[in-house]
């Protein structure tokens, strides 16, 4: 069989919003250096993620998690005015 090795859905829409999450670092540095288009593919990969766990993994546990994740990094690694 061929695909994604995890069989529950829940882990799998939690790995997806991790990685989703995880690739929102690189995009602001990328975007801070001014390279806009390695940004916009990172940016593509993140929300193919998050369509993918939105319309076919649907775990409500990473809907939940999902706004916490990106408020701690928006807190840790942002500018308060973007934060916010």
């Amino acid at each position: 069989m061929s695909g994604i090795f995890v069989k529950n859905y829940i882990d799998q829409g939690q790995e997806f919003t991790l990685c989703a999450v995880a690739l929102a670092y690189p995009i602001v540095a990328l975007l801070r250096a001014k390279r806009i288009w390695l940004a916009a593919l990172l940016a593509v990969a993140a929300l193919g993620l998050l369509v993918n766990m939105m319309f076919v993994v649907i775990s409500r546990t990473a809907l939940v998690t999902m706004p916490i994740m990106l408020a701690v990094f928006a807190l840790l690694h942002l500018r308060w005015r973007t934060a916010v």
